[in-house]
This record gives structure tokens, C-alpha cells and sequence, in this order.
């Protein structure tokens, strides 16, 4: 069978020969592009496996679950473990997510008129103070022991009085040979009586006195108080004195003042020169 062409006629055999090896080189170069696009597709593929591999790795490292792979892990096998790790990473979600609870409101407390009125009691600007009576003082009559029976007290026992120094303070000024009296307050606190037979003599010290015994003036009973005066003279000499006495009772034993009726009492002055 002949066709017709351009160079005059052709043979249809030869021409229907060829055709087959035509149509297997097509097929052929076909299938090697099919190849050549699998592998292309494949190698991408391995890159997003990895990617997603490391990714998944990553994330499990952030949130610490106890899931750990092979490092010889097949290509093959990432498909399942990434479906695997898949599956963990939906059930932590799961399990971690918790609800945030409702805050409740708290109760306002509202402060009644009686209890915005009620207020602690005002404390007033001054307490208070406390009055102390002044007690005299008393004799000391007897004092009992731990036998219980009572002992009486000393017979002569003086106290000084409030004030002591009556008239001329320690350490008061007179001219030379310049006339005072001198006056101390004492109280009786022994047992018996001051009569007048009772004196305050001079001790010890200076002589100031116009006399060395000055008799009571009065009779003192237990408890009660006497001043005793003393005339005086300032010495001619400018300095300081002082004349120490003591209360006589008749027998002449001396009495004293303080805790155990020893001490003097006595009147100190400065005699200055007339300018």
C-alpha cells in the first residue's frame, strides 16, 4: 500500500514498521519523567518529614513528655511515630487545659448607723491624781517581835521636825560680832515625856551660843513638837562656822537625831568682813 507525499509515494509498510518503536521511545521518556518527578517529589518529601520530625522533637522537648524514639529510626517509620506523637500532643492538650474558675464576689459589709455612732469611750484630758494625805508623825510606841511579845520604845527619842531649821539657814551671812537666834524644830517620838528639866545643850563645833544649855520652854508629851531658840553671835573673825548640839535629858545623857539618835544638830554660818 503506497500513500502520497511531498517526495512522490511512500510506502505504508515501512512507515507502519516504525510506528511501535515511535510510541516505546515516547512511553519510555515518559516513564523516565515519571522517575525523575517521583524522585524529586521523594527527596522533598524526606526534607518535610525531617522538618516535621524536628519539630515534633522540639516540642516534645518544650513540654517534657516522657516520649522518647529510636535515633535509627527508618524513613518509613517517621510517618507513624509523627501519628504517634501526633496523638500525645492531643492528649496533654486534653489533660493540661483546666478551666479557670468563676471568681466569687465577696460580701460588702455595710456598716449600720448604730455601728458608724458606737465609739470607744473618750478618755478624758487629765486622770485623776491621786491625793496623798500628810500623816504626822506618830511615836513609835513599841514594836513587836517575832515572839509576838511587844516591846516598848526608847524613853528619848527625837525626830527632826519639818522644817528642821526654823530661823537661819546653812550658810547664811552676818557681819562680824552681828547678833541672831537660832531656832530648830523637834519632834518627841520616845516614850516619855520632855519635861522642862530637858535642854539642848552645845556639843561640839563652835561656840556661837550666848549660853551652852538652853532649858525647853514647855513640857513635851509623845508625838508632839517643840521649837527650841538659841541666842547667837557671829564670831569677829570673817569665815565659816558651825556649832553642833544635842537634846539633855535630866540624868545628862545626850540624845540625838537620825536612825540611831546620834547625830547633832546644829546651825553653820559665814561671817563676812564689813566693806
Amino acid at each position: 500500500m503506497q500513500r502520497r507525499s511531498r517526495g512522490g509515494w511512500v510506502s505504508c509498510q515501512g512507515a507502519s514498521a516504525s510506528l511501535p518503536w515511535v510510541k516505546m521511545n515516547k512511553i519510555i521518556l515518559r516513564v523516565g519523567k515519571i522517575l525523575v518527578e517521583c524522585e524529586r517529589r521523594n527527596t522533598m518529601m524526606k526534607k518535610v518529614r525531617s522538618f516535621l520530625w524536628f519539630v515534633v522533637i522540639s516540642g516534645l522537648a518544650s513540654c517534657n513528655l516522657p516520649v522518647q524514639f529510636p535515633s535509627n529510626a527508618s524513613v518509613d517509620g517517621i510517618e507513624q511515630q509523627y501519628e504517634a506523637v501526633s496523638a500525645l500532643l492531643t492528649q496533654t492538650a486534653q489533660v493540661t487545659w483546666v478551666t479557670p474558675p468563676t471568681p466569687v464576689a465577696q460580701p460588702t459589709r455595710v456598716l449600720s448607723a448604730e455601728m458608724i455612732n458606737h465609739t470607744a469611750p473618750a478618755i478624758p484630758d487629765e486622770l485623776p491624781v491621786e491625793q496623798t494625805a500628810t500623816v504626822p508623825a506618830e511615836p513609835t510606841q513599841r514594836s513587836t517581835p517575832k515572839g509576838g511579845q511587844a516591846i516598848a520604845a526608847p524613853c528619848d527619842l527625837v525626830q527632826p521636825g519639818r522644817p528642821l531649821d526654823v530661823t537661819v539657814p546653812d550658810d547664811t551671812r552676818f557681819h562680824p560680832g552681828e547678833y541672831f537666834s537660832k531656832t530648830w524644830r523637834l519632834v518627841n517620838v520616845g516614850s516619855c515625856p520632855w519635861t522642862r528639866e530637858y535642854a539642848a545643850v552645845w556639843f561640839s563645833g563652835n561656840e556661837l551660843g550666848l549660853v551652852r544649855s538652853q532649858p525647853l520652854s514647855k513640857e513635851v508629851r509623845s508625838g508632839q513638837t517643840i521649837d527650841i531658840t538659841v541666842d547667837m553671835v557671829a564670831p569677829q573673825t570673817p569665815g565659816t562656822y558651825q556649832s553642833n548640839w544635842k537634846l539633855s535629858n535630866p540624868k545628862g545623857d545626850l540624845v540625838g537625831i537620825g536612825p540611831k539618835g546620834d547625830a547633832p544638830f546644829w546651825v553653820r554660818i559665814v561671817v563676812v568682813a564689813v566693806d
